[in-house]
């Protein structure tokens, strides 16, 4: 007598799918079970959705799966050319991945991979990337210790706002902080929100010429008015030649030998035909930066940071309602330079030596510092 339909028994339900798997037919198994037909056929339809809906997308992203994950994002980002975003579910939809958008973006985050502003590096010309294959071959075999004694000085300019008061303070310590964790929905609070950089605040700067030497900053020169052909001229035959007579007293004594300057191509004043007269008369050769390479200059990529963190450091331990005057503020700022531990000015000149690796092996392109 066949049974009339009851709740499901998980002993008959599992016989039933074991039998339908051996390719038995529904009737035949109904008859075993002595259920009707439709029963066994509904037991049997709801157990597979069961099944699916227990079971979800596969969680376990194997290292072939996210390798596939991983080239997919890499094409859609070139074919971007960054232009527009590329996003998770881009990359789902692309690769025909069963995983969820949430498994894939776990699995990005847990080799790194994350969501991060673009960076922000100058854009190189066809001429440019062949200018720094030119540098990175031509310097590839100097070693950390022939880049820490030679080139005799490494130079740039850099302009410095003046943050004199609480407000300007605030405002710069605010321009520091890189992120904060957050959800994605929560109001805009001002304790997350940094000012733009595309906006200057209203406070005014200081022009400075510095100088690497012998793995300290030992020429720091304010720049009284504006920086042009006479300045750059009067820097190179008064502080510059000095500061490099007295760092190497043994050449200085030589009489005919050459100083080796590292400068970049700045056209009003390095290369202005004053600084070039000037270079002459002090005996001073260049080593030429390739155009828009910041990341070969120690004083770029390392050295203006590091001043920068250490002058934030200082002000967050100030009085709030203290105010420096412009005189304080400078003394503290030139203090700051020239006060930078030997091992880190050494350290980032010895950098040299795997930056210029990356921009050959890069083809004279953008490296990943």
């Amino acid at each position: 007598m066949v049974k009339s339909y009851t709740n499901r028994d998980p002993v008959e339900l599992k016989l039933a799918r074991r039998w339908r798997k051996e390719k038995m037919s529904m009737p035949a198994i109904a008859k075993l079970l002595g259920r009707s037909k439709e029963t066994v056929s509904k037991w049997l339809k709801l157990s597979a959705k069961e099944t699916r809906a227990t079971a979800g997308r596969p969680k376990a992203v194997t290292p072939v799966v996210y390798a596939e994950l991983k080239r997919t994002l890499t094409a859609l980002q070139k074919a971007a050319g960054g232009q527009k975003e590329v996003t998770v579910a881009m990359v789902k939809a692309k690769a025909r991945s069963p995983l969820s958008i949430r498994t894939i973006r776990d699995a990005f985050h847990a080799h790194g991979v994350r969501f991060h502003k673009l960076r922000e590096k100058p854009i190189l010309t066809i001429a440019d990337r062949a200018a720094r294959r030119v540098f990175a071959r031509k310097y590839v075999g100097k070693s950390k210790a022939q880049w820490a004694s030679k080139p005799h000085a490494i130079i740039d300019n850099k302009h410095f706002p003046m943050y004199l008061d609480k407000a300007a303070r605030e405002h710069a310590a605010r321009r520091s902080v890189r992120g904060a964790y957050r959800d994605g929905g929560s109001a805009v609070r001002p304790d997350l929100v940094k000012p733009k950089g595309t906006i200057k605040y209203p406070v005014k700067s200081v022009q400075v010429t510095a100088a690497v030497v012998k793995g300290r900053l030992r020429m720091w020169k304010y720049c009284e008015g504006r920086w042009n052909s006479r300045a750059a001229a009067a820097m190179y035959s008064g502080p510059l030649v000095r500061t490099l007579r007295k760092a190497f007293p043994d050449i200085a004594r030589q009489g005919r030998s050459k100083w080796l300057v590292l400068e970049d191509n700045d056209p009003a004043g390095y290369k202005s035909r004053a600084a070039l007269a000037a270079k002459t008369q002090s005996k001073i050769d260049t080593m030429n930066l390739p155009p828009r390479s910041p990341d070969l200059n120690v004083l770029d990529y390392s050295i203006w940071h590091e001043i920068n963190v250490r002058m934030r450091k200082q002000e967050a331990a100030f009085d709030p309602d203290k105010k420096e005057t412009v005189d304080e503020y400078l003394k503290r700022l030139r203090h700051t330079a020239v006060s930078l531990p030997t091992a880190i000015v050494t350290r980032a000149v010895g950098d040299m030596k795997r930056r210029v690796a990356l921009v050959q092996k890069s083809r004279g392109g953008l490296i990943n510092e």
